[in-house]
């Protein structure tokens, strides 16, 4: 992991990003001490509030107790629904608060989030690593796509169509010789997934953004 010294009272605060006629909240999970890495959390289609409020906040609070800036993206305030230029301003935004390492920003995405991210990674070249749990290739995403890709891992049932994203990004991945990871819960679907595979597969994320940023 990067650098991140200092010590002081990490805090949470809501933010609001602006661009063009759009703002978006974004909720920023901050150790408060020096060149902090910044992990960017992209939800998937449920949302991140209501029933998922608690996990996304699990998720970065997790992170910031590890040393990492953590941001929750309420990427559904955008009114045009390009959320991809959503992320990449959230990166711009996450690039210019006084403790973060600029250098060292990953993405994690779960689901539609997962999509995203990819699409943001391989066009993207602030992003340093991906971490994508049951995530699907976007449309038209190509093996060209995937070669601007930083080092990425990929999690997924092998019983959920995201599975084929995973097969396909693997070999894609593998004759491009770019580094990945992948990690595979025998058994299990997209949504039926029990808490304790959802706490190892988020300990998984954890260590490797720790690992590589």
């Amino acid at each position: 992991m990067g650098l991140c010294i200092g010590s002081a009272f990490a805090e949470t605060s809501r933010f609001n990003l602006t661009y063009g006629d759009e703002t978006i909240r974004l909720d920023i999970y901050n150790p408060q001490r020096s060149y902090c890495p910044v992990v960017i959390l992209i939800h998937g289609a449920a949302g991140i509030e209501g029933d998922r409020a608690e996990r996304y906040r699990g998720f970065a609070t997790d992170l910031m107790d590890n040393g990492f800036i953590a941001i929750n993206v309420y990427y559904f305030d955008t009114k045009s629904k390009d959320w991809v230029k959503t992320i990449i301003e959230a990166i711009s935004y996450a690039e210019n608060i006084p403790n973060a390492n600029k250098d060292k920003i990953g993405l994690v995405g779960y689901s539609l989030g997962g999509t995203i991210g990819l699409k943001v990674a391989s066009r993207d070249s602030r992003v340093k690593v991906l971490a994508i749990n049951a995530g699907y290739l976007p449309d038209g995403f190509t093996k060209e796509d995937a070669a601007n890709l930083p080092k990425t891992f990929m999690i997924s049932g092998s019983k959920d169509t995201a599975m084929d994203t995973l097969n396909t990004l693997k070999q894609w991945l593998t004759d491009l010789s770019k580094p990945f990871q992948t990690q595979i819960n025998s058994g299990l679907g997209h949504d039926d997934v029990p808490l304790n595979v959802l706490q190892e597969n988020w300990e998984a994320i954890v260590r490797f953004m720790k690992e590589n940023l």
